[in-house]
């Protein structure tokens, strides 16, 4: 169990498709009340999730429904409902992630690798942390830049107030990766990248990981992050020259000729 994680007490899995070894999937050590139901449509999984009020619910994002999955979870949160929210997407789907995102779920996985990404989402949501898929992440990274393409010129907005190590940070989450992964590229400890994070949610004005991604791709973070990965790999290949996180300047002056 980590350190200061969150204690959940229960689970409920809303199965589109029947036969998923729930108990294998989920960490043993969890400790965990598992409730695995049948979900016939959303909306009845919505009212189990009223009636159960697991701390953690994981769905099949195939169930059918007559209304969004952005609208029926918008919906279980304006009521205070304070459950995290796992999807596992079949196919990713563009119109699909960017409903999700719209929702603010904690985390998206795919159904072909959940072996491997389950556990990764569960242990996330119990850090206050966010587990994507790469091919989801890179789903919403085409989305924000596609949408923004038209504009002749970027706004940085509160990017500009992030520092440059806090910009690398940011970088490498809308990458898909996870506190561990970025320690290691930034070659810095989990809790420096933890307390990193904690001030891109203050300074961004966000409350999560998703939120933080997406407004740095609505912002050209993206657009900033071969010039800023490229600093990470000098930096690393001659640490003198980059001896402080703060030397490698990525400052809206130094871009602008990128977006004109």
């Amino acid at each position: 169990m980590y350190q200061d994680a969150k204690i959940i007490k229960s689970i409920l899995w809303g199965q589109r498709f029947s036969g998923l070894p729930t108990e294998q999937l989920i960490p043993v050590n969890l400790g965990a009340r598992i409730h695995s139901i049948r979900a016939i449509s959303r909306e009845i999984l919505i009212e189990q999730t009223f009636c159960i009020r697991p701390d953690l619910l994981i769905f099949e994002t195939e169930t059918p429904g007559e209304k969004s999955w952005s609208q029926l979870i918008n919906f279980l949160k304006s009521k205070s409902l304070e459950t995290g929210l796992i999807a596992i997407v079949n196919e990713a789907d563009s119109e699909v992630i960017k409903d999700l995102a719209a929702a603010r779920v904690d985390s998206i996985i795919k159904q072909d690798r959940i072996h491997l990404e389950l556990p990764y989402a569960i242990r996330a949501f119990q850090k206050d942390e966010t587990f994507l898929n790469p091919q989801v992440a890179k789903i919403l990274c085409s989305f924000i830049q596609n949408q923004t393409s038209t504009q002749p010129q970027k706004d940085r907005g509160l990017l500009t107030t992030l520092t440059n190590r806090e910009l690398e940070v940011l970088a490498c989450l809308t990458q898909g990766l996870n506190y561990k992964s970025i320690a290691k590229r930034l070659f810095v400890s989990d809790s420096t990248v933890k307390t990193h994070v904690n001030n891109i949610f203050t300074k961004l004005n966000v409350n999560d990981r998703t939120q933080a991604v997406l407004y740095g791709l609505r912002h050209g973070i993206d657009q900033m992050a071969a010039d800023i990965f490229q600093r990470i790999e000098a930096s690393h290949a001659n640490p003198d020259s980059f001896s402080s996180p703060q030397s490698a300047s990525y400052s809206q002056q130094s871009f602008q000729p990128r977006f004109i």
